[in-house]
């Protein structure tokens, strides 16, 4: 024990001023604060501080430094809430519940966590193959620890009943037991913007259904807050063993994720990160609306069509920020950067853009794409290689036509 006594309400004070300014934080400075907070002695505190952040840092998911407690349970982030917004039967699970679960964990399987842990040391979970690798380590053999019906020591400072935890550790378990299939589903579907294979996450279902069929529910809010493209979600289970079980299980999800929608708002989803997440969380929630619109009452629908107007405006809001400052600003610098550091904001504008414009403002996107274009004759570029990264320039941004006529000039 570290003797460390509960802070004062004088002491409190300066803590809840930085948790409001927190609140507002820019892009750049989210990543600075999580850099300052992986650093944190006192855990308490920098919980507190990062709460407000904790929507977007669930669904941006950006690189966080690799701990035992964070690798355990990482598949499951899109699925942790705060205490006071979980209530039971929700397909979510209350962060206060994470500590006592960590705990008997790693006292349960102490050679286990000694090996994850050396694996992890001073690494990110920037790096995937890391994750899996050691993922498959612990999730599976953390899963068995909770095949336990007796809550761990500690469960009762959560709040929750014995009950609670009967309900939520079959659950947990299931999902860790899947949970090296689910990063394999969703490492390989987001770089190419693609949904995983509709075979794939069918068999997935049925091995969900057959372990622990409630687990279900928390499965779709999983892979619905993941993957870039949820539609096979919508087609997946037909026929099936698990049809009767699947759609049930699908709408609790969907109304959890349009409640989270619409008290933080489609906006916030979509400020953090590079473009190419964004892009990827973009395409991920105007599916989703798409078909809960498409399969919901009429309430659902209007709230749906809110939800994507407001999606498309915080798109083009976040596609203009990112042409200025990662694109035009950087052409008027002199000297120029390496063509590479244009080249990849160029097709990250482009990825964005082939996404955003689904929701609507097509001819602003286009011409925003186009005034980039136009903007490279004005840039101080090398005698050398000036002609060659123009023309690969317009030709990312504007396509292959447009390249050739660059060339011709």
């Amino acid at each position: 024990m570290s003797g460390r006594t509960s802070p004062t309400v004088a002491e409190r004070a300066p803590l809840r001023a930085l948790i409001r300014r927190v609140a507002s934080a820019t892009d750049s400075q989210v990543l600075r604060i999580l850099a300052t907070v992986e650093t944190a002695a006192d855990r308490r505190e920098a919980d507190a501080l990062l709460s407000p952040l904790r929507p977007r840092l669930n669904v941006l998911r950006p690189p966080r430094k690799l701990r035992l407690r964070r690798l355990l349970f990482y598949p499951l982030d899109p699925l942790i809430v705060a205490p006071k917004a979980w209530r039971p039967g929700m397909p979510a699970i209350p962060r206060s519940a994470l500590g006592p679960i960590a705990t008997i964990i790693a006292d349960t399987i102490p050679e286990t966590i000694a090996a994850v842990e050396a694996r992890i040391e001073g690494q990110s979970s920037a790096d995937k193959d890391l994750l899996r690798i050691a993922g498959g380590m612990l999730w599976p053999a953390a899963s068995r620890v909770l095949d336990c019906e007796e809550p761990p020591p500690g469960w009762r400072d959560t709040g929750m009943a014995v009950s609670h935890y009967r309900s939520l550790a079959p659950v947990i378990a299931t999902l860790l037991r899947q949970a090296p299939t689910i990063e394999a589903l969703c490492q390989t579907s987001l770089p190419v913007l693609l949904p995983p294979p509709q075979e794939t996450v069918q068999a997935m279902m049925r091995s969900v259904a057959a372990d622990h069929a409630p687990a279900l529910a928390w499965l779709f809010g999983i892979l619905m807050m993941r993957l870039p493209d949820a539609g096979v979600l919508f087609s997946a289970g037909r026929p099936d063993p698990t049809e009767r079980i699947v759609p049930l299980a699908r709408e609790a999800a969907a109304e959890l994720l349009l409640l989270r929608m619409n008290i933080d708002g489609p906006e916030s989803w979509i400020q953090g990160g590079d473009l190419i997440e964004a892009a990827a969380v973009l395409r991920r929630l105007t599916n989703l609306l798409i078909e809960l619109d498409r399969t919901g009452r009429a309430e659902r629908r209007a709230l749906c069509r809110s939800q994507r107007q407001r999606l498309d405006q915080a798109a083009q809001v976040r596609f203009e920020a990112s042409l200025r400052r990662d694109f035009l600003d950087v052409l008027r610098r002199s000297p120029l950067p390496d063509a590479t550091v244009l080249e990849d904001a160029a097709y990250s504008l482009r990825i964005f853009q082939s996404e955003a414009r689904e929701l609507g403002g097509k001819s602003r996107y286009d011409a925003g794409l186009a005034a980039a274009a136009a903007s490279l004759a004005c840039a101080d570029w090398p005698s050398d290689t000036g002609r060659a990264a123009m023309v690969r320039l317009t030709e990312i941004l504007l396509g292959t036509e447009a390249a050739l006529a660059q060339a011709r000039m």
